[in-house]
């Protein structure tokens, strides 16, 4: 289990790509020389096969595996200058993987974006290799076999885009977007010991919940990968020497990039380095004012305004609402099929709420008259359990890195060991719903008895009896019934024995 240490509340950002290896970055870390060299291959990383002599020496950037007789079918007229024709089929395999199963679910429009992703993989070498490399992680990491990552031809092609990588940065090669691309897909694809290992739910703390969208951009697999802080500050580097993710002018990466960066920082509770490249889309945002007029059901969030003494600063006001709503708008999304548009559009607005949600200030780092009215302990307590909720549930992130066994122990720290007794009465509700949460993420362990104790205890305390009764105080903050029915099910079933 990883090693429970609160998180600290720093800047940093991450991202894809492993030869140049580069992912997420604290902002402290962005003097790092975007040019360095990357040295770092595998331990198992094999010397390649001596091959015959030809007639014309190859250039060495441009290593000849062959394609198999489907050069047009897989891709059409497009010209391959980054490998030769022949015997092996793990140029059309690659193709194939990534235009028809990673990129569909990664790039916005990506029917009209993926053409340039192989165009690069059929013309540029770094890109060729990388590829290779990234989509042999991906599908191991997705069929929970480590087979592919670890032969012989795969760990070449790693060996091979690395070397080329540090060859175009130290001679401060022009083609920026090309390397960037590369080092995201390299960053983003390097697999750790819990990566591997962790492989089984049953290995692992696991949580409680159902999450909303459990494979939206792949976070089932790159959720699952550490990645290295130098890797992010490198690619800070890049973007800044391109002039911002909005230079970019390759369909894709931008989207890809800010969305690597989040996912580095959502489970370590840190703000992200980017500023926010997403828009929130208002038809989703109104889903609050609609919902606040339907008889018997509460607006989403109208508990972080009504039942929190002295309230929340306006900023954390609106995006504690802004969270509830898009957690009950994507919740009322599980029944239909969106158009590709609509996910898009929901997709944008959750990840620009998310980092919204991550950049809000520390307490001591309010204004004095943010302080005036509020409670320090309820703004902690709202932050940590909202984290914690939208990681899970929001996001999507999966338990195999452990960062949910942080946000517990913090969350923990936060309420204190006897909240029945410290809290004051007016602030029981939001215990409640905090204490439900940390109850659904702690399943299975330590914690777990934790969280079930207070709860008990706050809830004789209030002489609630019923679950209705809990449900009714939950549904007014951060809960979906559609994802915490069941945990919320089990955790009520133990109240009973």
């Amino acid at each position: 289990m990883q090693k429970q240490v609160p998180l600290t509340r720093l800047l940093t950002s991450p991202t894809e790509d492993e030869s140049s290896s580069q992912q997420a970055q604290p902002r402290e870390q962005q003097h790092h020389d975007a040019n360095q060299r990357f040295t770092h291959t595998s331990s198992r990383q094999m010397r390649p096969h001596a091959r015959k002599k030809t007639p014309v020496k190859p250039k060495t950037e441009i290593v000849k595996f062959p394609l198999a007789h489907t050069v047009s079918p897989t891709f059409g007229g497009l010209a391959t200058k980054s490998f030769s024709h022949g015997g092996s089929d793990l140029p059309a395999y690659v193709a194939d993987y990534t235009m028809n199963t990673i990129l569909p679910r990664m790039l916005v429009h990506p029917t009209t974006s993926s053409s340039a992703w192989m165009e690069a993989y059929c013309q540029n070498p770094l890109s060729f290799h990388t590829f290779n490399f990234a989509c042999a992680v991906h599908a191991d990491l997705a069929r929970n076999q480590i087979v592919r990552t670890r032969s012989r031809e795969v760990l070449f092609h790693k060996t091979v885009a690395i070397s080329l990588l540090n060859r175009m940065l130290t001679n401060k090669s022009n083609d920026l977007e090309i390397i960037l691309v590369s080092v995201l897909l390299l960053a983003g694809n390097e697999l750790d010991e819990r990566s591997v290992s962790g492989l089984a739910a049953a290995d692992l703390p696991g949580m409680h919940f159902q999450p909303h969208m459990p494979l939206c951009r792949w976070i089932s697999v790159y959720g699952r990968m550490e990645g290295e802080p130098a890797h992010g500050a490198a690619m800070g580097l890049l973007v800044q020497q391109l002039g911002g993710l909005s230079k970019i002018t390759m369909p894709g990466p931008a989207d890809v990039i800010a969305f690597a960066e989040l996912m580095w920082a959502s489970p370590r509770l840190i703000r992200p380095n980017f500023t926010c490249f997403w828009d929130m889309d208002p038809s989703i945002l109104r889903h609050h004012r609609i919902q606040s007029s339907e008889p018997g059901l509460p607006a989403p969030g109208r508990g972080f305004f009504t039942r929190i003494p002295g309230g929340l600063p306006s900023r954390a006001l609106t995006t504690m609402i802004r969270l509830a709503t898009i957690d009950r708008y994507m919740a009322n999304c599980r029944s239909r099929r969106l158009q590709p548009d609509e996910m898009e559009s929901l997709i944008a607005t959750r990840n620009a709420v998310q980092h919204a949600l991550l950049s809000l200030p520390t307490w001591d780092a309010l204004t004095n008259e943010e302080k005036t009215y509020a409670h320090k302990q309820a703004y902690e307590c709202c932050f940590q359990t909202a984290a914690l909720y939208s990681n899970a549930v929001i996001m999507a992130f999966p338990p195999h890195l452990g960062w949910h066994v942080n946000f517990v122990y913090n969350l923990r720290s936060i309420i204190g060991p006897t909240p029945a007794e410290e809290w004051n009465d007016d602030m029981l509700d939001l215990l409640i719903w905090s204490l439900s949460v940390g109850a659904l993420a702690s399943f299975r362990t330590p914690e777990r008895s934790f969280f079930e104790d207070c709860l008990k205890s706050v809830l004789r305390l209030r002489r609630i009896t019923s679950w209705s009764e809990v449900q009714s105080i939950l549904q007014e903050f951060l809960w979906s019934d559609a994802a915490c029915r069941h945990g919320a099910a089990v955790l009520w079933a133990s109240f009973r024995e």
